[in-house]
Formats: C-alpha cells, structure tokens, sequence
C-alpha cells in the first residue's frame, strides 16, 4: 500500500498488542505496547524515532497510523520559508504600487490647481 515518506499504517490486535498487518512487510510479528485507542494526536517512539501517531478501534484491533516528526518537521520548515519569501516579496510589490499611484495622484491634482489658479494671486483663473 502506499503511503507517504516517512508514514506508516499498522492493524494490531488490541489483545495481545501484536502487528498483524503493516504497510512495511518486516513489521509484522511485532509488538506495539505504547499505543493505545484513541482520538487524539499521541507521540511514541518506533524503531528509535519519534513519531506522532493517531489510531482508532476496530472490533478486536487498532488501526495506527504514524509519522515520523523529522519528516514532518522538515517539510513545515520548507513550506513555512516558502510563503514567507512569497508574502515578504508581495508586500514590497504592493508598497511600490500604491507609491506609484499616490505620486500619480498627487502630481494630477498640482497639474490641475496650477492650471485653475493665478500664481500670483493665487485666486481662481
């Protein structure tokens, strides 16, 4: 079956807490005495790597799923430097713009009041 990197599935009987089926074949026989049923986020250690894990009961087995939090971790860093490049090149991109508008704004008026207005004056032509 597959999955993402660094994610595997399990199916463990909730008895005798044995893997009898994985998404990595070698697992197999095994035990995963540190899991237990339920909704929430849980961190463990498999194979000497932290992991999240998440599983649910089914009948007479728990259904695991796990991450390994480095691969996790990694690509939120990548992702995180990505949009902060994004958003910082936007903003400046955004900045320059409303400069050009404003300046554009503020010549169009001073072109205008010069035109209608006596410069010595400064009454209305």
């Amino acid at each position: 079956m597959p999955v993402y990197k660094g994610m595997e599935i399990y199916v463990v009987n909730s008895k005798t807490k044995k893997i009898e089926g994985a998404t990595n074949l070698t697992k197999i026989g095994n035990t995963l005495t540190n899991v237990n049923a339920s909704s929430k986020m849980q961190r463990i250690v498999l194979d000497h790597k932290k992991c999240k894990c998440i599983s649910r009961k089914h009948g007479n087995y728990l259904v695991v799923v796990t991450m390994e939090e480095s691969v996790n971790s990694s690509s939120n860093i990548v992702a995180i430097l990505i949009v902060g490049i994004y958003l910082t090149s936007a903003s400046c991109l955004l900045v320059l713009m409303l400069s050009r508008v404003l300046k554009e704004k503020y010549e169009k008026e001073k072109y205008m009041y010069t035109s209608n207005t006596d410069g010595l004056t400064k009454c209305f032509n």
